[in-house]
């Protein structure tokens, strides 16, 4: 796939030659695909860039797994669990993508969520003094921002009502005040500022067995144990990691400042998904709760991010998860 992502993207990457690049959260299901993409696109299109990643990992680890004699990499170890200090790093591009999202990451752990994330933030921004003319900030927030009760079963769009503070989980209000501190941050600085809101991804590195719809079915089904579906009726929609690469690459050379969707728009329901596994691994058994008063709709309107970066999926669902689940099934 990551010939794939280079091939396709080779315009934008091209245009980030010499650029200084940090990232937040490079060891994560995103930010592990976003940073091999970059070193590889490096290596082959002698990009010259020189990439910093920080986070709360061993220093040492991080490196060995990024490890390649053609890129200029480094990584600087921070708790942002205790604090939002840290060293200010000339940048061109800075990726934030260190909020935790899965049970592995600290999800459960309310009060965990909600410090990493704010002070992750908090030292997002104190870059700026120290950054190149008019650097891009590109936030990874999230659909989940977007008010899903009583809502008509129809595609998030960007004017979509936001979910009220006083309803939202931990999650939801980091994503809603970072969105507004950058949006103030933004009033305040010559930078630019993209938010891609994410919604459902899928693909080679996914954690199996978190608080994903996917990756629990697929864990479910390598060790024989029944995909049970409480609302089989909910829908969701699945772009691959290596398309979700593509878009936020892409997005690197037209810097905007907007707050966008990405995400496939080709929607499905979990019985649909439950038996598309079933079908790849077989003896899988399916039993449905049929309780339908908890199905829930998640799809985005990616028209706005599409258009602006004239930007279409390649991975076609069906093929990507045949082969995610040969993989798999070829290590298990």
């Amino acid at each position: 796939y990551l010939e794939l992502i280079i091939s396709s993207c080779e315009i934008p990457l091209i245009s980030m030659k010499n650029k200084k690049i940090l990232i937040l959260g490079a060891t994560g299901f995103v930010g592990t695909w976003l940073s091999r993409a970059l070193i590889y696109a490096d290596s082959r299109l002698n990009l010259n860039l020189e990439i910093t990643f920080i986070g709360k990992r061993n220093t040492t680890e991080v490196l060995q797994m990024f490890s390649n004699h053609h890129t200029n990499i480094s990584a600087i170890q921070l708790d942002f669990f205790v604090s939002s200090d840290g060293p200010k790093i000339n940048s061109d591009i800075l990726f934030h993508l260190i909020t935790p999202s899965s049970k592995s990451t600290g999800f459960n752990d309310n009060f965990y969520l909600e410090k990493v994330s704010i002070n992750s933030l908090h030292f997002l921004m104190n870059q700026s003094s120290s950054s190149s003319k008019c650097p891009l900030y590109i936030y990874f927030s999230s659909g989940g921002v977007y008010d899903s009760k009583n809502l008509p079963k129809h595609p998030f769009v960007e004017s979509s009502a936001l979910i009220e503070e006083r309803q939202a989980s931990t999650y939801q209000k980091v994503k809603l005040y970072s969105e507004k501190k950058l949006g103030e941050f933004l009033a305040q600085n010559d930078s630019k500022v993209f938010i891609p809101r994410l919604f459902t991804f899928y693909g080679p590195g996914l954690k199996l067995n978190e608080h994903f719809a996917i990756g629990d079915f697929v864990y479910n089904a390598l060790i024989n144990k029944r995909i049970v579906l409480d609302a089989p009726d909910t829908i969701r929609s699945y772009m691959h990691i290596a398309d979700l690469i593509r878009a936020i690459i892409i997005s690197t050379a037209k810097p905007s400042n907007a707050t966008l969707n990405v995400g496939s728009k080709n929607p499905i329901s979990m019985i649909e998904l439950a038996s598309k596994i079933q079908n790849l691994i077989p003896n899988t058994k399916i039993t449905e709760n049929e309780n339908r008063s908890l199905a829930s709709y998640y799809v985005p309107d990616p028209n706005k991010f599409n258009t602006t970066f004239a930007y279409e999926e390649i991975i076609n669902f069906d093929l990507g998860l045949s082969d995610w689940l040969r993989q798999l099934t070829v290590h298990t």
